[in-house]
């Protein structure tokens, strides 16, 4: 199966201590996809014709490139330098746990 992992919305989040991530689930009828948000994030009409797909790629790429577009923006807006835009995106990216 595909990576469906997404990135945190730039909008909602204040890294580290508050990250605010949608998910892409299945529905159980349908056996479609579509992303709903995380709570309290107005940032995606969940409602929206093109939020239900057969298969979450198209979903999670088109979601993450907003993030990255956005988050650049936001960036942009706070007069960051390239390391701290940089640092800010990495930061939104979801988190792998290790025992390592």
């Amino acid at each position: 199966m595909a990576d469906i992992q997404l990135q945190a919305c730039p909008l909602c989040s204040h890294p580290p201590h508050l990250m605010v991530r949608p998910s892409c689930v299945r529905g159980v009828r349908s056996g479609r996809w579509m992303i709903v948000t995380g709570a309290g994030c107005p940032h995606l009409d969940i409602w929206r014709a093109d939020n239900v797909a057969d298969d979450p790629v198209p979903l999670v790429d088109w979601w993450n490139a907003w993030v990255r577009a956005e988050a650049a923006g936001r960036s942009a807006a706070r007069g960051h330098t390239e390391d701290q835009a940089a640092a800010f995106l990495r930061a939104l990216q979801p988190t792998t746990y290790s025992a390592a």
